[in-house]
């Protein structure tokens, strides 16, 4: 029996198991152990149990690593949680993804709640999960009601530090909206980043109510001082999406009708606007209720928001920037960085993106002498990517060491089918990459293992279709028009025997 069929057989073991070794499981987890973050248990429709796995938060507008799967019985009475594989699925927890062994935890009821082993490729660890409780886990609640909600949320804006986030239906030209927008612009004024995600619905609902609303013009005043403020879900638009989206459903209406479900996707026609509220403050606390910006939430109407500070927070801010980013707001960028001994964070993106990349990827870089790189590349090309490489041609090189170096492998790249170009006119130092038209980087950090390992880089990487196709317009089909194709190509004895003496000593070039 091979290793596949024994995956197999196990799974299926696993799941004649009673489905009693489940119970209890359901619900929020906070994982305690070498990979901590919470870990939260649901039933699909099926019937079946599925699991959201997420490491702690991290800084700036980084979403926490996530990974997602099945939960099975075990026969022990245990329960085993198996990631899902497949593309586009990573176990960004650990930084890789191995689809012949997908990250695997056995746990067993203890009394603090489940203790487990995790099975991450050939490391093992240790953890465990206690049942979730705000009050222990960082987060404190506060209901307000009617008009109690504002001073806390005027409160809170006035004690900004770094980021303030509001997202509203619809925010009156009133005196609650206009005490609001003064309150943005002061601290935007004072060095506060302040982002406002406001939906077109708005200037229905005051024209309805015969009021004043703040796309007439005081939208403009928060910008002058400095507020960034997006109107989203326009009414054109949205008829534009209808009328685009319309083939769609159909023919999703017929794959029905054959007992195929389509896949989910994001609505954006004529009626799919944003009803949320939310007011995110430094990441750390965050308002959500039913209250718009408008006076009679304040003085007429009733009404309840939640008043958070926790780890919660964190997930509201998050869900803004994807809706801020879906309206066409700044990209959700993170920077990563390599010291020497401590952190191989850009290392390790860069290589998972390649092994992850399904259709393209695109490199133009300086300095170009990784073996792990180019055997990644070559495994990418196997699989069927289509891998373009741009580097400096011989005369415009500046580095001789890793150029000669370079030159012993010419040929084995080009053989891989890695399409190989020299950038001829002058000497490219860009150290940029795209893969697959949606993800891509620009930094300081070139492809050799001084780069990679020896030396303190940073890199931007941006999960953004906008940003990504940009740099495949300016920069790689610019540069290709002028790049020319490299072929196999003889060299002298003499130049192989230096050639080959300092590809031995690539690990220092």
């Amino acid at each position: 029996m091979n290793r596949t069929q024994g995956m197999f057989v196990a799974l299926l073991v696993l799941a004649a198991a009673p489905l009693g070794a489940q119970e209890g499981i359901e619900g929020r987890w906070r994982v305690a152990g070498a990979e901590s973050g919470v870990l939260d248990v649901r039933r699909a429709s099926d019937g079946s149990l599925r699991y959201v796995r997420r490491a702690g938060a991290t800084a700036g507008d980084r979403p926490a690593p996530t990974e997602a799967g099945r939960v099975l019985p075990r026969q022990d009475g245990g329960v085993r949680f198996v990631a899902d594989a497949g593309p586009g699925v990573t176990n960004r927890l650990v930084g890789r993804w191995d689809e012949a062994r997908p990250a695997t935890s056995d746990c067993w009821r203890s009394a603090a709640g489940w203790t487990g082993v995790r099975r991450v490729g050939q490391r093992l660890q240790r953890e465990q999960l206690v049942a979730w409780r705000p009050d222990r886990d960082g987060h404190e609640v506060t209901l307000l009601i009617d008009g109690e909600a504002f001073p806390p949320m005027r409160a809170a804006i006035d004690g900004a530090r770094e980021l303030i986030e509001v997202q509203t239906f619809h925010w009156a030209d009133d005196d609650l909206g206009r005490g609001i927008a003064r309150q943005l612009i002061a601290k935007a004024q004072a060095g506060v980043r302040v982002r406002c995600l406001i939906d077109a619905a708005s200037k229905t609902v005051h024209h309805y109510m015969k009021k004043k609303d703040v796309t007439e013009g005081l939208v403009d005043e928060m910008r002058r001082g400095g507020v960034e403020v997006i109107v989203a879900h326009g009414y054109v638009q949205g008829v534009v999406n209808s009328i685009v989206g319309a083939p769609r459903r159909v023919l999703d209406g017929l794959g029905r009708l054959f007992g195929r479900e389509p896949p989910p996707r994001e609505r954006r026609g004529f009626m799919n606007h944003d009803h949320r509220k939310l007011l995110v403050v430094d990441r750390a606390v965050a308002f959500c209720g039913g209250m718009n910006i408008s006076r009679e939430y304040e003085h007429d109407w009733h009404d309840v928001v939640a008043q958070v500070a926790g780890p919660a927070a964190w997930e509201a801010h998050r869900m803004f920037v994807d809706r801020w980013q879906a309206a066409g707001g700044d990209v959700q960028a993170v920077i990563l960085g390599n010291l020497p001994g401590v952190d191989r964070a850009l290392t390790d993106r860069f290589l998972r993106e390649i092994e992850q990349a399904r259709e393209r990827v695109l490199i133009e870089v300086a300095y170009f002498l990784d073996d792990r790189v180019i055997d990644a590349l070559t495994r990418a090309v196997a699989r069927g990517v289509r891998v373009v490489l741009i580097i400096p041609s011989d005369a415009t090189n500046d580095v001789y060491l890793v150029r000669e170096a370079f030159a012993w492998v010419h040929n084995d790249v080009v053989r891989a089918g890695i399409e190989l170009y020299f950038y001829p006119d002058r000497l490219t130092h860009a150290k940029v990459a795209a893969w697959d038209g949606v993800r891509a980087t620009v930094g300081s950090c070139n492809l050799d293992r001084v780069a990679l390992d020896l030396v303190a880089e940073a890199n931007f990487f941006f999960d953004d279709r906008r940003v990504t196709r940009t740099l495949e317009q300016r920069v790689f089909l610019v540069d290709l028009k002028r790049s020319i194709r490299a072929v196999e190509r003889d060299m002298p004895w003499r130049r192989k025997i230096v050639s080959g003496t300092l590809h031995v000593f690539r690990g220092f070039l």
